[in-house]
């Protein structure tokens, strides 16, 4: 197994295979803002046993929290009163 090389990212450490059967790695991303679609490619080399080569994709989805405390000194409305802040 290997990840395909990206100009988004820096591989750190070598795939390794864990006991449950993941693989695991280390990854530095260059600039998460500028990126719209990070993916991953892991790819498998055809072995001596006729297997074909197989790449799977895996796409990454940024998470994002978002927080907003507003403080208005002026909090009162009114029945039919609109306020945009």
């Amino acid at each position: 197994m290997s990840l395909r090389r990206n100009p988004d990212f820096q591989q750190l450490d070598s795939l390794t295979r864990e006991g449950d059967g993941s693989f695991r790695t280390r990854l530095k991303f260059q600039n998460l803002t500028s990126s719209r679609f990070l993916r991953l490619v892991v790819e498998q080399a055809a072995d001596s046993a006729g297997r074909e080569p197989r790449r799977e994709v895996v796409p990454l989805l940024l998470l994002v929290y978002t927080a907003l405390a507003l403080r208005v000194a002026d909090n009162e409305l009114f029945v039919g009163e609109e306020k945009a802040f």
